[in-house]
């Protein structure tokens, strides 16, 4: 599907029983009704294709054009939780990070000039001022790496 986002997120702190007891009672509401997709009654967006790791501590979910971080941030508030989140959406020029911790939402991103400057090298793989990577994840999160954190406010990206 067009404009989904990938999100990964792991609880870094805390006791994420409850964080992924209210994934959980959303991910069961939705597929009950059959819609395939839930709003959380929280924000004004959707989570699709929840996936919990065999082991509790991490989730993935497909998200429609963004993070939908505020309504991880307002699960984690409820929750007494804090966690890592990275999304990806190349067509929307999204690749960032997310720390929530000690009630301080932080990120980091690449802004879209610098998605812009990426091009694939059939032969070669992926190209970014003159150096070749294998994949464009690893291009990215190699250029993540170089950003600085940042305090994170509504509509920063």
């Amino acid at each position: 599907m067009a404009n989904m986002c990938s999100n990964f997120l792991k609880i870094t702190k805390g006791k994420r029983k409850a964080f992924f007891a209210e994934i959980e009672r959303i991910s069961e509401i939705a597929d009950k009704t059959g819609q395939g997709q839930m709003p959380f009654g929280i924000g004004q967006d959707y989570w699709f294709d929840i996936a919990l790791d065999i082991f509790g501590h991490s989730l993935s979910y497909e998200s429609k054009w963004n993070h939908n971080v505020e309504d991880a941030v307002n699960i984690a508030e409820k929750a007494n939780v804090e966690f890592y989140l990275s999304s990806v959406e190349f067509s929307s020029n999204l690749f960032a990070e997310f720390v929530y911790k000690d009630k301080i939402l932080t990120y980091r991103a690449l802004d879209a000039q610098i998605l812009d400057e990426i091009t694939d090298d059939d032969e070669n793989g992926w190209n970014f001022r003159g150096e070749t990577y294998c994949s464009r994840d690893e291009l990215c999160e190699e250029l993540l790496s170089r950003q600085p954190y940042e305090i994170f406010n509504e509509g920063a990206i």
